[in-house]
């Protein structure tokens, strides 16, 4: 219904255009016959109601231009919206999932293939092994539940306060905040298809990537989002809310909650089904 409503407003906005486009066009025409004949400028008016008296058996054609306008302009936004639907409709749930003590496979963080929590501007320029106060990396993957893997693209995560605070910037330039990042982060990341059961150590290879979490403290529950571009070209969104553990030997993460969000128009909207 909401959809229905910006795609009748964006249709009325540029039937409006038009108009004020023919107002003008009237308006110059009403100049071009003052300077052209003996009117004064004096007698604007009366010129005015000429040409409009004038252009009466063009009524018709002006407002066939003015309907037909309106209904080419909610026709192409309703097509735009249907193809975003079926584009949705195939894109399937996108989840975090962090490795747990029984998965098999392990890897050791060496810097690489992270992904890091942009709370200020300085954390685009993350060095791994150099900025090791406050910061916990962990073993994370994307579960889907569509049949088979896909794959991610332009992984970012960011704090909740950083990202309420740029999120209309982010929304509309995505990509340029991606082209800031100067650690290592992944290409491409494979996702798991939730009917996988068995892991695969092959795959599972391209399926994780280091989490860089800024905490201040050992304990604490927090939320921030991650970010992803889809093979079908769909802006994702998912909005953590986490238990962390840091202790001196063991590193620890616990989902409560996630959401699931999508661009549209610049606009951030739950995935529902």
């Amino acid at each position: 219904m909401k959809r229905k409503k910006e795609n009748f407003e964006t249709a009325i906005k540029c039937t409006v255009i038009v108009v004020m486009l023919l107002i003008v066009i009237f308006i110059g025409m009403t100049f071009l016959w003052i300077m052209i004949s003996s009117y004064s400028i004096d007698q604007f008016n009366i010129v005015l109601c000429l040409c409009i008296k004038n252009a009466g058996s063009y009524s018709v054609l002006l407002v066939g231009i003015v309907v037909t306008t309106f209904f080419q302009i909610y026709s192409k936004e309703k097509e735009k919206e249907e193809e975003e639907k079926i584009k949705i409709g195939e894109v399937g749930y996108y989840t975090l999932a962090f490795r747990r003590p029984d998965d098999k496979y392990e890897e050791v963080y060496n810097g690489d293939k992270i992904v890091v929590e942009i709370n200020n501007e300085t954390d685009y320029e993350f060095q791994p092994g150099k900025q090791t106060e406050y910061y916990f990396h962990f073993f994370t993957k994307f579960l889907t539940s569509k049949q088979k893997s896909t794959n991610l693209k332009n992984i970012m995560a960011f704090s909740d306060e950083y990202f309420e605070k740029n999120k209309k910037d982010i929304l509309s330039n995505y990509y340029h905040y991606c082209e800031k990042i100067t650690y290592p982060s992944p290409l491409y990341c494979s996702t798991k298809p939730t009917n996988e059961l068995e892991n695969n150590e092959a795959l599972d290879r391209n399926r994780y990537f280091w989490l860089i979490i800024k905490l201040y403290e050992r304990e604490t529950i927090k939320n921030f989002w991650i970010s992803a571009v889809t093979e079908d070209g769909i802006l994702l969104f998912v909005k953590i809310k986490a238990r962390l553990t840091c202790l001196e030997n063991m590193s620890q993460i616990v989902l409560l909650q996630q959401t699931t969000y999508f661009k549209s128009q610049d606009e951030l909207c739950a995935l529902y089904r």
